[in-house]
């Protein structure tokens, strides 16, 4: 039986999906940790090493998958990789076992592909692409919102069991994917392969065509190289970061009131660095929509960004006591949600519309590699030293940070191939 669609406004939907996801994302990535830790019974290595698997995966897939969305549809790619991305946290949550989790970080590595550019280069199609940045930053602040329910709901299933939150999640964005099918418009998609003398080639053809443009422009645009080189030490940072801050919160300090489960002191600091992030961008919210319309101030925010966390991941790495560690790494998970969206929003503006999902797949591709190269090197540190490792991880944003200085004030616009 053929579902009866019901299109919403595509802003509706997009605010709609980033409410659900990061919903999702904070009820089952809050016990992340304690789950692979504890249960799984992973050392730094191994938890590096499961970023790795996941990273790999995006690396090969990136650009094949977002052709796909570039020459038959961006709505069809966000729904296949919210589908396929459930499954894969079905699997981590059901197999408690080091070597299934990989497997399962290998079909999440997939599903995040079929999202990664399809989402933003839809949005920018249906909406426009100056409304990118002010859609972005107020679906950033809905979402964290209802991370907020999400990080409830993970000190609750998790006090269950550590392996809940991730069937249960994985199961609702599956659910999420069917959702889409019937209320995700597609108005303003123009495919390739469809305009000018190529509107007869094969699909197979098509796609080819669609991945060589993106590859031409990305050659003859030096601001979309640095970009690329800018991801790649910013991926290379970020999965040290992402695999061991929160274990050595865990493991380098005794806890106060020992008799809370970790659980639970995850969930609180979520939930307060939430709180806080909240509230510094609605106070920022203004000067952040205004920054977003022209490239060069971005350009500038991203670099001050990028040098406060690098001096924030080194304090974090040295910190004394307990509580001043809590506040760096908060006041780092703030910066980093400020990185997003101004990234977003400076990328789009820089891209033709007819690749823009393979030309930020192929960004974001670097990200991936970024990660594979870097994150084993940070991991086996911190089997000596997570202190080290976490050091190692702010260390790398200083390229990332001198990139973007000399990218500011360039404001290439991206012509087609």
């Amino acid at each position: 039986m053929r579902l009866a669609r019901r299109p919403l406004p595509a802003r509706r939907v997009y605010m709609l999906f980033r409410a659900v996801q990061q919903f999702l994302f904070e009820m089952m990535f809050t016990v992340l940790p304690i789950y692979f830790v504890a249960t799984v019974g992973m050392n730094p290595l191994q938890l590096v090493l499961v970023g790795t698997a996941l990273e790999g995966t995006v690396l090969l897939l990136e650009v094949p998958t977002s052709v796909v969305a570039d020459t038959f549809s961006h709505r069809l790619s966000v729904i296949i990789g919210a589908a396929v991305l459930g499954a894969g946290f079905v699997l981590t949550g059901l197999a408690p076992v080091f070597a299934w989790v990989i497997v399962a970080q290998v079909i999440n590595g997939a599903g995040y592909t079929f999202l990664s550019g399809a989402l933003e280069a839809w949005l920018a199609n249906e909406e426009g692409e100056k409304a990118v940045g002010e859609i972005t930053l107020r679906a950033g602040q809905v979402a964290r919102v209802t991370g907020l329910v999400g990080i409830g709901a993970s000190m609750v299933f998790g006090s269950i069991y550590p392996g809940l939150p991730y069937v249960l999640g994985g199961s609702l964005l599956i659910a999420l994917a069917g959702f889409l099918m019937i209320v995700m418009p597609e108005n303003n998609f123009r495919p390739l392969h469809r305009e000018g003398p190529a509107r007869d080639l094969n699909p197979l053809r098509a796609m080819w065509d669609t991945l060589r443009t993106g590859a031409s422009a990305m050659r003859g645009s030096p601001l979309l190289i640095g970009l690329a080189a800018v991801v790649f030490f910013l991926g290379a940072s970020s999965e040290g970061w992402d695999r061991l801050a929160e274990p050595h919160l865990l493991s380098s300090f005794a806890l106060p009131f020992g008799d809370l489960p970790p659980v639970v002191w995850l969930g609180s600091i979520h939930v307060a660095g939430t709180l806080l992030t909240l509230g510094v961008i609605e106070a920022l919210r203004r000067r952040l929509e205004q920054v977003t319309r022209r490239s060069e101030q971005t350009a500038a925010w991203l670099l001050g960004v990028a040098l406060l966390m690098a001096a924030l991941g080194v304090g974090y790495a040295l910190a004394q006591p307990f509580w001043l560690a809590v506040v760096v790494f908060m006041l780092f998970g703030l910066l980093r949600s400020l990185l997003h969206p101004l990234y977003d929003a400076w990328i789009v503006q820089q891209v033709d519309p007819r690749v823009r999902a393979t030309m930020l797949s192929m960004v974001n591709q670097m990200d991936a590699l970024g990660q594979v190269t870097g994150g084993p090197a940070v991991g086996a540190v911190g089997l000596r030293s997570l202190r080290a490792a976490l050091a190692l991880s702010a260390a790398l944003l200083t390229p990332a940070a001198a990139l973007f200085a000399r990218a500011r004030g360039k404001e290439t616009v991206v012509e087609s191939a």
